[in-house]
């Protein structure tokens, strides 16, 4: 099973497991805004990503912030071997020899982007024994066109003994939702706040909001595939919906 996700422009998924951005400028979102209608209440509180807790989980988070930082050192060298060691797998460009030029631009913006990630704000996390996501808490952006919610995530895989294993990452400030007409008088500030939220909701706590499972996304693509929102792994094959599209079949 594989999702498709289009929760803004996905322009990119580049992998050793490797790391997927999404638009990093308000002004190049594609959502538009819901309908008076569809506006939710004000009060709603979405679920998201439970925050980190002390102790174990503390210390299991601290581990794959590590894996990630070395991650990024193999990146920074242009040590391929090094980046297999604590990956899923390497990207299609980056395990053909014969791309070593492209690979390398690629681990370029890799570490350029994943460099600038601090350990402090990666609030959030979720685990079980094959996988991993980190995730910053949402906040708030504005432009001219827009008001969004915004996060950065770092996804992992598990081996056998438990090591984390990097399998993709978010751009800094990750545009996972916006709605347009933010400086609308008719729209104000708390009432596109409280669409936010309610677009951001995910009740079975696997890294994809409601509406990307229910293919219910504004300007869905005819190729979305529905997973069950109420199930955190739909297809019942250990991997949570919002970490299998990094998994290579």
């Amino acid at each position: 099973m594989k999702k498709i996700i289009i929760a803004v422009i996905v322009l990119a998924l580049v992998g050793f497991a490797g790391y997927s951005y999404r638009t990093g400028k308000l002004n190049f979102l594609t959502s538009r805004a819901t309908t008076a209608a569809q506006t939710p209440e004000s009060s709603f509180t979405p679920t998201e990503i439970p925050t980190l807790a002390g102790g174990a989980d503390k210390a299991l988070a601290h581990e794959a912030w590590g894996v990630f930082q070395t991650y990024l050192g193999f990146l920074h060298k242009h040590d391929i071997s090094g980046v297999k060691t604590v990956t899923q797998e390497l990207s299609t460009t980056c395990a053909d020899k014969a791309k070593t030029a492209e690979c390398n631009k690629l681990m370029d913006s890799a570490y350029d982007i994943g460099s600038t990630f601090k350990e402090a704000d990666f609030t959030h996390m979720l685990f079980d024994a094959k996988q991993i996501i980190l995730s910053t808490s949402f906040h708030t952006e504005t432009s001219d066109l827009a008001r969004a919610l915004v996060r950065q995530v770092i996804y992992f895989s598990r081996d056998e003994k438990g090591v984390p294993k990097v399998l993709s990452y978010t751009f800094p400030n990750e545009i996972t939702y916006a709605l347009y007409d933010a400086k609308d008088p008719k729209v104000n500030p708390a009432g596109l706040d409280a669409r936010l939220r309610f677009r951001v909701n995910d009740r079975d706590l696997d890294g994809l909001p409601d509406e990307v499972e229910e293919c219910s996304f504004v300007g869905v693509s005819a190729s979305c595939v529905k997973t069950n929102a109420d199930k955190r792994d739909t297809d019942g094959d250990g991997w949570w919906d919002g970490v299998e599209s990094f998994i290579k079949r």
